[in-house]
């Protein structure tokens, strides 16, 4: 007799919208665990709406990164935690979720321990934040959420949960991708600053 072998749950989807095709791959890895996979031509503001999305349905992102791949392409892979009481995840059409939703909206309240801001010359002139807090679903809708006020947006994201803390790295860009000004910078670092708990963080 043949040995069982465990079935692989996995589902592709793909769509075209004013940005070109975009399209998304999710795999089981492990009980209430799936890699999501997000790739092609993504709109400016995805990252913030599809985290909004899975906040809004208490999907939590173990991990990540995503880049931009070329002036409008992007490449991304996330780890994510769903609850026991959802449904399929593979029945999920991932990029047609994240363009339904139209706003980029943080949840309760971010608790930072520290954080960073320095200028890079990564991708041509960045904003490079680095974050690290206290672990909760919606937290890094509202970190993108806070960046998107003044107008700034990831060219490459890079974030990890480890036993309850949030070690999060991003290199951002202004509108139309250009360079951020010492302007939002200043006024990213004083919002950041609200959100730090016991330690005034490091600009």
């Amino acid at each position: 007799m043949e040995p069982s072998r465990e079935r692989t749950e996995t589902a592709a989807s793909g769509a075209v919208g004013i940005y070109g095709k975009a399209s998304s791959d999710i795999r089981k890895n492990g009980i209430n665990r799936y890699s999501l996979t997000m790739q092609g031509k993504l709109e400016p503001g995805w990252v913030g709406r599809l985290c909004t999305c899975l906040g809004r349905q208490e999907i939590n992102i173990v991990r990540g990164n995503a880049a931009k791949v070329s002036s409008s392409e992007w490449s991304s892979l996330f780890d994510l935690d769903f609850p026991q009481t959802m449904g399929d995840p593979t029945t999920i059409d991932f990029v047609a979720l994240m363009r339904e939703e139209r706003t980029c909206q943080g949840g309760a309240s971010v608790v930072l321990y520290d954080y960073a801001l320095n200028q890079s010359e990564k991708y041509g002139g960045t904003l490079y934040v680095e974050v690290t807090g206290q672990d909760r679903v919606g937290f890094l809708s509202s970190i993108l959420n806070a960046f998107s006020l003044f107008s700034l947006f990831p060219t490459e994201m890079i974030v990890e949960t480890r036993e309850g803390k949030v070690f999060d790295r991003f290199w951002l860009k202004g509108m139309a991708g250009i360079a951020p000004s010492d302007a939002a910078a200043v006024a990213l670092g004083d919002t950041l600053r609200t959100f730090t708990r016991n330690c005034g963080g490091s600009a």
